[in-house]
């Protein structure tokens, strides 16, 4: 919440600080992992669906899910990505998308994401600046990345497709 006060071509900002503060108590926030929390109790769910392709209908059940990340993490370990290092990934939405956010926060490493809408300058800009060693991605997309993986100081590129995520 800002107010503008314009005198002669110059802007005057006036911060208005205003705390919003819940009528319901803090959330407790457990000292673990992101993906150690969302996987915590996934066994137990079983063969009840975690991840839907609302596409085909293909379907990772929660009992599924924490091998798959687990294997998707060794996979970027073995490829060098570790704790503080930048892993991208350029997908639409896929039920691999959250399988690698969740194996590239269980190591530590940093996601960032690029939209399946950039153009190949916009790629080539977005993996340059976050210096992403590896950047996660589909075939389909090939036009877009191809081009900039070498100049963009890459280490590997996995398809979803070559990496056998699917299941």
């Amino acid at each position: 919440n800002s107010a503008f006060n314009i005198q002669h071509s110059t802007f005057s900002i006036f911060r208005i600080n205003m705390i919003y503060r819940s009528p319901r108590p803090p959330v407790d926030i457990p000292n673990t992992s992101v993906s150690d929390f969302v996987l915590a109790r996934a066994r137990a769910r079983g063969d009840r669906p975690a991840l839907i392709d609302s596409v085909t209908g293909r379907t990772i059940t929660y009992g599924q899910l924490p091998e798959l990340v687990t294997c998707v993490a060794a996979g970027l370990a073995r490829l060098g990505l570790g704790k503080g290092d930048v892993c991208a990934i350029l997908s639409p939405n896929t039920p691999e998308y959250p399988i690698a956010m969740l194996a590239i926060a269980k190591l530590g490493a940093i996601a960032t994401t690029a939209s399946p809408l950039y153009t190949k300058a916009d790629l080539g800009r977005h993996l340059t600046d976050s210096r992403a060693k590896i950047l996660i991605t589909s075939a389909a997309l090939a036009s877009t990345w191809r081009d900039f993986a070498g100049e963009a100081g890459l280490d590997h590129v996995i398809t979803f497709e070559s990496a056998g995520v699917q299941s």
